[in-house]
């Protein structure tokens, strides 16, 4: 289905497919929705949480904590810990400006340390050299599904008694590969089930700590918060639903499409609708407002939906491993077709033998370009799929003052792929293709024979009308144009709506000129 939509014309292979299916948003809504009517959820709060504490630590060895979010677990290890303003944490170059603002909020400093591009690890010695008197914190993000291995790092911290934290929201892919050795290793290690993570629950976090009596002090601080009301769960499903009922090509390419007509920011729409938490107006993360949205317990209906989807016997589990096992596996053929058909092309992270490609990231020259004719082809390639970028860049250093040199070039020529467990053989040739001839300089403006953004209506599209005049009665082609006006009539409708409710939540920040239009 996906292979045939993705060759209709307009059709545009969306950046990223959500690993969760309508059954379980189905259930999580419902169920919100119910728990919010009756109130009756809370009674099974303690229920779920246990559950999932039996599930990340089924001989109940580790304490488990379950949270709203990284971000929220994050700020309550700070909080546990006690640091004195001034203090630093040592960590990799790159993640999510909520972690560095939250650690802002705290008063503590970020020390970021550059990683290798081919294999996304930082070199033990670089870390040690920045280590000093205040160092507290060492926090390793394994960011685009490459895992960082934490054994090595174990006597560096042992040393200079670090807390070890690993930040393994990218590199979970079912409890099967998580369990066991990851946290025996590191002091705290956190997931995430955000909307676009692997095994989503539609959001919340998962902290593994090693220390009993920190882990107390974090829940003793968790649960002087404020418990988020199901109706926000509900809500965050309907959202999710919609955007995972428009991802099929076909539909995908029919609105972003229509965005583009209408001269909106798509990228800033997708992007926004797959934040756990708004930023500011301009985009930015703002650490007090973060601390506000994070500074809450899940809702019993997301815990609920938590413990079911990620229980090690149940079908979510064993569906999540299936389809990170096809995902690494169609990540590993692409990877080797571009190798060998894309000059231009520089694989990222392609030496990390721990490799579980929740993204599928390369490098190029004139990214931004490289987008727009990938769009003109049908492949809706980006530079924001997720929330990642330099430390250094989110800690407002200046350009001239970074030490993160490989870091920096990684985010200066980076695009994401649209590489999927879905991808078929011909799709995958079709898009490497494309990609070739977007990357070579004499062959930029060749690309978008299909698909992708509307440029000039298809002679095509003229000839299937001519035939359908021809062969059709009168009344038969009014009602096949009747049928299809009514689809394009659903379909604006349910972009407008989109449009505006993104617009409202956002101030407007996405009524200016759309990526194609540069």
């Amino acid at each position: 289905m996906n292979s045939l939509s993705s060759s209709l014309p307009f059709s545009i292979v969306p950046r990223k497919r959500l690993d969760l299916s309508f059954p379980l948003l189905l259930r999580a809504s419902s169920r919100a929705l119910a728990s919010h009517a009756t109130g009756s959820g809370h009674a099974g709060a303690r229920s779920s949480a246990a559950s999932l504490s039996r599930s990340f630590s089924p001989a109940a060895s580790l304490p488990v904590l379950p949270s709203l979010s990284v971000r929220s677990s994050f700020d309550l290890l700070l909080g546990a810990l006690g640091l004195p303003p001034g203090s630093e944490v040592l960590c990799t170059p790159i993640n999510i400006d909520g972690m560095v603002a939250v650690a802002r909020a705290h008063r503590l400093r970020m020390v970021p340390v550059d990683i290798d591009t081919g294999t996304l690890l930082p070199s033990v010695a670089e870390l040690a050299g920045k280590v000093t008197e205040r160092t507290r914190v060492l926090l390793v993000a394994s960011v685009f599904g490459a895992a960082v291995p934490l054994k090595p790092l174990v006597p560096l911290c042992k040393k200079h008694g670090l807390v070890l934290v690993s930040d393994a929201a990218e590199s979970f892919t079912s409890l099967s590969g998580a369990a066991g050795e990851e946290e025996e290793v590191a002091d705290v290690t956190f997931y995430s089930f955000g909307t676009i993570k692997t095994s989503s629950c539609v959001g919340g976090g998962v902290a593994v700590i090693k220390s009993a009596e920190i882990a107390a002090e974090m829940g003793r601080l968790q649960g002087a918060y404020p418990v988020m009301p199901d109706s926000w769960f509900a809500k965050k499903a309907g959202k999710t639903a919609l955007l995972h009922a428009v991802s099929t090509p076909f539909v995908y390419g029919l609105l972003l499409n229509a965005a583009l007509l209408l001269g909106l920011d798509y990228d800033s729409i997708i992007t926004s609708l797959t934040r756990g938490f708004a930023p500011k107006k301009d985009g930015s993360v703002d650490g007090l407002s973060l601390l506000k949205q994070i500074r809450n317990r899940p809702p019993p209906s997301l815990l609920r939906c938590m413990a079911d989807n990620l229980r090690p016997d149940g079908q979510g589990a064993r569906d999540a491993r299936l389809y990170a096992d096809k995902r690494v596996s169609v990540c590993l053929a692409a990877q080797a077709l571009i190798g060998s058909e894309c000059k231009n092309v520089t694989l990222l992270g392609h030496l990390n033998e721990d490799h579980v490609y929740w993204l599928f990231p390369v490098l190029v020259d004139k990214p931004d370009e490289v987008c727009r004719k990938m769009v003109r082809g049908g492949f809706d390639v980006t530079r924001g799929t997720s929330q990642l970028g330099c430390v250094e860049a989110y800690m407002g250093v200046p350009e001239g003052d970074r030490v993160c040199a490989e870091a920096e070039k990684i985010f200066q020529r980076l695009v994401y792929l649209p590489v999927t467990p879905e991808m078929d053989d011909k799709t995958m040739e079709r898009m490497v293709a494309v990609l070739k001839r977007a990357t070579e300089a004499e062959g930029r403006e060749k690309v978008g024979k299909r698909g992708g953004g509307l440029k000039h209506p298809p002679p095509l599209l003229f000839a299937v009308l001519a035939a359908a005049v021809a062969l059709y009665n009168t009344s038969s082609l009014l009602r096949f144009a009747w049928a299809v006006v009514a689809v394009g009539v659903k379909l604006f409708l349910l972009l407008s709506a989109l449009t505006v409710y993104v617009t409202y939540m956002h101030g407007g920040a996405y009524l200016k000129p759309t990526l194609l239009s540069k």
